[in-house]
């Protein structure tokens, strides 16, 4: 945990700064979201067909002049001048448009606390947008660090593996940036850790704190991306023992999934009127049906999927 936390801050910084302006996956889109957040503003709205909210003009202004031709072409840099010429660019809070990002516009705020926090305080010093995606950054990368930190001191077992994992270059390039992923990452192995925890080390038991704080991860990992409610299955590699008697255990068990599959719901009820379609060819009713119908096939495409060598680059980084 010593080593994670050295090199996470080290190289974490450098990536806070080496990374252009919103040249992460979906950035400016993280940006509007965190920042939306920061206003206490939960919920996005929704405009005819468009899904976004009434926000500073000068946050769309900073990301158009400082992102260039980056995106999909590695050959092209952002030029340096560019970058520095948005520093003066003035919040102007009260002068807002409505920008559109309906992705994002999903997401819970459990998946930006931290940048939000970050750009909070940022709002409150009057500092300018491009300061303020800056400050996102370095809270959610240390949120992060925070995070992982402790899954990598807590777990009894395969610490290097988290090490290495929680290391590889896309883990930090995407640690160092506005993305909603971080929260899901970090989350994900600080509850795997507890879990192995209680596993693996012969004299902990479960005890009610215990209980509670995987409760409360359970619940915000299901809110950070949906299909996450997986995760808490893990919980079954803790024996019976650590608990108590079968009928405790299970019960725990079962209230795990039942919040953060009430979570799910509850968060999807709330936003479901402003969901809109993310293209026009995309069709989610149909595709479930495809994959119902046509169980064999779906599983093949799952397959070569993973066993595509663009999984392996990404996964070790495509940045």
């Amino acid at each position: 945990e010593n080593a994670f936390l050295c090199i996470a801050i080290t190289f974490g910084i450098l990536l806070v700064f080496i990374t252009p302006p919103f040249q992460t996956p979906d950035e400016p889109a993280h940006f509007y979201r965190a920042y939306q957040i920061s206003e206490l503003k939960i919920l996005s709205e929704k405009q005819d067909n468009k899904v976004g909210g009434d926000l500073p003009e000068s946050l769309s202004v900073t990301a158009g002049k400082t992102m260039g031709a980056v995106t999909w072409n590695p050959d092209n840099k952002v030029n340096l001048g560019e970058i520095f010429s948005t520093v003066g660019i003035p919040l102007n809070p009260k002068n807002k448009i409505f920008t559109e990002f309906p992705a994002m516009a999903r997401y819970s705020p459990a998946s930006y606390i931290p940048q939000s926090i970050g750009i909070a305080i940022g709002r409150l010093l009057k500092l300018s947008p491009l300061v303020l995606m800056y400050i996102g950054r370095i809270f959610n990368l240390s949120a992060w660090i925070f995070l992982v930190y402790l899954a990598v001191k807590i777990t009894p077992v395969s610490k290097w593996l988290f090490f290495l994992l929680a290391l590889t270059p896309m883990s930090m390039f995407i640690s160092a940036s506005l993305s909603a992923d971080v929260s899901t990452n970090a989350l994900s192995f600080l509850f795997i850790a507890i879990c192995l925890h209680y596993a693996f080390e012969e004299n902990k038991i479960l005890k009610p704190s215990g209980i509670f704080v995987l409760f409360l991860l359970s619940v915000l990992l299901s809110l950070t991306k949906l299909i996450y409610f997986l995760i808490p299955l893990i919980f079954l590699i803790i024996p019976i023992r650590k608990i108590g008697t079968a009928k405790k255990y299970y019960t725990v068990f079962i209230l795990l999934i039942l919040l953060s599959l009430m979570a799910i719901t509850g968060w999807y009820l709330l936003v479901k009127n402003s969901i809109v379609p993310l293209k026009p060819d995309i069709f989610v009713e149909q595709q479930i049906s495809f994959v119902l119908h046509n169980p064999l096939k779906f599983f093949e495409v799952v397959i070569k999927s993973l066993s595509s060598k663009r999984y392996i680059d990404h996964f070790i980084g495509r940045l």
